[in-house]
């Protein structure tokens, strides 16, 4: 197909020479190619769309998983048939904080729920400490978060047959823990 365009009308009246302009029609095979990608394109797009939905509910359902066998392991603590439970009192550092230790005196489970205590800095936890009576601390494990009121909760593990232990108490540590205390009380009980 030939077309001619008079170039005046593109520009006005402006004398330019005319000029002849080849317009082809699309081969059908063309056309097809084309919209196949398209299409190709837009599946593959909606693929990926898809499998990042996919993973983002695969990641909600993981931490839903984790919550509940946490959930598990506290209820499994507050139903035991010989549960021990030990308040805890704020120190000077923290006197208006305190706590509870819900423990399975059997498997030694526990449980360490606070109240009040001051906010974490960045690079640090709380960190439980059994007291032996002979004056050995023993780690129990990290509480590594609280909430807005310095509330939290953590499972924690005790040290073996209790009666062989004077007190408990929770301090500040790095991330991690450390192998014996390195700061102050701020929660304090006695087994």
């Amino acid at each position: 197909m030939t077309a001619t365009i008079d170039a005046r009308t593109l520009v006005g009246d402006t004398k330019i020479d005319t000029f002849k302009l080849r317009l082809r029609r699309p081969q059908p095979a063309t056309l097809g190619a084309v919209l196949a990608l398209v299409v190709a394109l837009t599946t593959a797009l909606w693929a990926v769309g898809v499998q990042l939905q996919l993973n983002g509910q695969r990641a909600v359902t993981a931490n839903l998983k984790e919550r509940a066998a946490r959930y598990d392991r506290v209820v499994a603590v507050l139903q035991a048939p010989d549960l021990q439970v030990w308040p805890m009192r704020g120190t000077q550092l923290a006197p208006t904080a305190y706590g509870r230790i819900y423990a399975d005196p059997e498997t030694g489970a526990a449980m360490i729920m606070v109240r009040s205590l001051p906010p974490l800095p960045d690079g640090r936890v709380y960190q439980v400490w059994w007291a032996h009576a002979d004056g050995k601390d023993e780690s129990g494990g990290v509480l590594t978060w609280t909430d807005e009121q310095g509330s939290g909760y953590a499972l924690i593990q005790g040290p073996g047959p209790f009666k062989n232990w004077r007190s408990v108490s929770l301090t500040e540590e790095p991330v991690g823990g450390s192998s014996r205390p390195t700061s102050q009380a701020l929660l304090i009980g006695t087994v």
